[in-house]
């Protein structure tokens, strides 16, 4: 699996708020030759040169993941990775752990159900 592909399993969507094709074309300029992106703040315009690794970007998106209540209120990709968000959390590493855990704990409990004959496919 790409490191985009990566990213895009892990990034807490919510219906389709999300788009693929332009999150891609973020990441893409983000992790090759930098991103230049535009925020209107306080009526005036502010220039953000974006530069970052696969491994940051994932990193920060787990964190995310990590503090959301619920994805009703998450960011879209594409704006998500526009506005660098990656780099809001000073805890990242930590909370990128955190969810490295929770998939292994929700991984193991499948599988313990599977073996217990607890888990049916529906037809």
């Amino acid at each position: 699996m790409s490191p985009f592909e990566t990213f895009w399993k892990i990034y807490p969507h919510y219906q389709a708020r999300s788009k693929k094709a332009m999150s891609k074309a973020i990441w893409q300029a983000v992790t090759t030759v930098g991103h230049e992106a535009t925020v209107t703040m306080d009526g005036g315009r502010l220039k953000l040169d974006l530069r970052a690794t696969p491994e940051e970007i994932i990193i920060g998106a787990k964190a995310y993941y990590m503090t959301m209540e619920t994805f009703e209120y998450s960011a879209g990709c594409q704006v998500w990775l526009n506005q660098g968000r990656w780099m809001d959390f000073d805890d990242a590493e930590e909370q990128a752990e955190r969810y490295d855990m929770m998939k292994e704990n929700v991984r193991r409990m499948i599988e313990k159900k599977k073996g217990e004959g607890n888990i049916h496919r529906l037809s």
